[in-house]
């Protein structure tokens, strides 16, 4: 994938930094930095990763420091997977992308809509968005990021 233009990286950057302000001091797991690699294939087969622009993994299922698997890409789906979609994405490729996760082990995946403003909410079990935020709305961690909200109008100030 080519960079991100500057709108895009700002928009992941914003939210990224509310979701670290809020897990870190609660030591409620890692938001690592936009495009943090993730293996979603099973051992044996060829290796599928995947890059969220923001992502989340719980406390409990981020390796040890000591574990040398947390120098490569993670063998397992963050708890949280954001994707800020560019100009030239569009819904059913971006569904598609949120159906891989959910399919892979992703609690939660939200889906930025920097053009007109909305976030796409998608849960496990679904087949399309549980719901379409909108700037007046807040995204809401529920139980994967307990406690934490943020206004979406503050993604695009």
């Amino acid at each position: 994938m080519s960079p991100t233009g500057f709108r895009h990286g700002d928009i992941a950057s914003e939210l990224a930094f509310a979701l670290q302000s809020y897990v870190k001091p609660r030591k409620l797991g890692k938001v690592p930095a936009a495009e943090t690699g993730y293996i979603f294939s099973l051992p044996g087969q060829p290796d599928t990763v995947l890059a969220p622009d923001v992502s989340f993994v719980r406390a409990d299922r981020v390796p040890a420091s000591t574990d040398p698997s947390i120098m490569t890409f993670l063998r397992l789906a963050p708890d949280l997977a954001v994707e800020v979609a560019s100009p030239d994405q569009y819904k059913p490729e971006m569904a598609a992308k949120a159906r891989l996760y959910l399919a892979a082990g992703v609690r939660l995946v939200w889906l930025v809509w920097p053009a007109s403003q909305t976030v796409d909410v998608w849960r496990p079990g679904t087949d399309a968005p549980v719901a379409t935020l909108t700037t007046t709305d807040a995204l809401d961690g529920l139980e994967v990021v307990p406690g934490f909200t943020c206004p979406v109008v503050d993604l695009f100030r």
